[in-house]
């Protein structure tokens, strides 16, 4: 919505938001929604360490460690519902929405 016009940039220059969705939700949760959308048991293992080796397993980037160590401490759980609106004319989608809109992404295959 920003970049669709020269005043909404001009407007918003040098300004950043944390735009999220209706509810802040972590990791255990998402989890549990792709459980049910996908028709598989998906589980979220907690902890530095388990996820240091899936990262490594996968050859990571270790900077991605630092993201899961915010996400962690609750940097994500920011919700601002009403600048999303003031910047998008719209409301915000749950995950659980958006999951079960596009089921057929997590479907087991």
């Amino acid at each position: 919505a920003i970049l669709s016009s020269p005043e909404k940039r001009a407007e918003f220059a040098g300004t950043a938001f944390e735009l999220t969705g209706p509810t802040a939700i972590d990791a255990a949760e998402i989890a549990t929604i792709l459980s049910a959308v996908s028709g598989r048991d998906i589980h979220h293992v907690d902890g530095m360490d388990t996820f240091s080796k899936r990262a490594q397993e996968l050859e990571l980037s270790d900077m991605i460690k630092g993201i899961y160590q915010e996400a962690a401490e609750g940097w994500f759980s920011k919700v601002e519902n009403q600048e999303f609106f003031q910047l998008t004319g719209r409301y915000t989608t749950s995950f659980a929405k958006y999951a079960f809109d596009h089921a057929s992404w997590f479907s087991a295959k």
